[in-house]
């Protein structure tokens, strides 16, 4: 692996289509290497609940590229080439990137991560552990919080901030719906 790619995706629907992605590149020892932000087609119709909490419309993806251009284009090689570091990957970024290369049927490669999420809850413990609590906890910016690139550098700064007090545990396998029944049933 040749690194750490922190992301963040915004979602178009209760399906996950994503509508907008971001990226940090950086080393291993946290030297920023590029950073990306691009909206994206998601080729679905719109859930205006989804639409409220990040305020990207239809409109505003019209003409914009669909996952499958981004993916193989630049983002699918450097998923596969790097660790993906989100907050949440598990429960949300991971099944997203998996939903929208389905969509547009691409098959979901073998997929490292790190979850900054379950990192936080080893320090937080009982706390809420959200990104927006860990950031307030650690005052760390989120001016635009569900702006994916605001959230991907808030997910870059927090996960060196965590480092500082746990261990970086070992970057796992994703695997689509994995764990439980409920989790699995949950996405048909």
């Amino acid at each position: 692996m040749d690194g750490y790619l922190f992301l963040d995706v915004e979602w178009a629907d209760a399906r996950r289509h994503i509508c907008s992605i971001a990226y940090q590149r950086t080393s291993y020892d946290g030297t920023l290497l590029d950073s990306c932000y691009q909206l994206v087609n998601p080729l679905c119709d719109f859930d205006p609940m989804t639409q409220r909490v990040h305020g990207i419309t239809e409109e505003m993806v019209a003409h914009e590229p669909t996952f499958d251009v981004v993916w193989n284009e630049a983002l699918g090689s450097l998923v596969e080439s790097h660790v993906v570091v989100a907050h949440c990957a598990k429960t949300a970024d991971c099944p997203a990137i998996y939903r929208s290369l389905e969509y547009v049927e691409i098959e979901m490669p073998e997929l490292l991560y790190i979850d900054t999420g379950e990192m936080a809850k080893r320090v937080l413990g009982g706390r809420k552990y959200g990104l927006s609590t860990c950031c307030d906890y650690y005052g760390i910016s989120l001016d635009k919080h569900h702006d994916a690139l605001c959230d991907t550098n808030a997910c870059r700064e927090l996960f060196w901030r965590l480092a500082e007090e746990v261990e970086v545990p070992a970057p796992r396998p994703y695997v689509f719906g994995g764990g439980s029944k409920r989790s699995r049933a949950r996405w048909r």
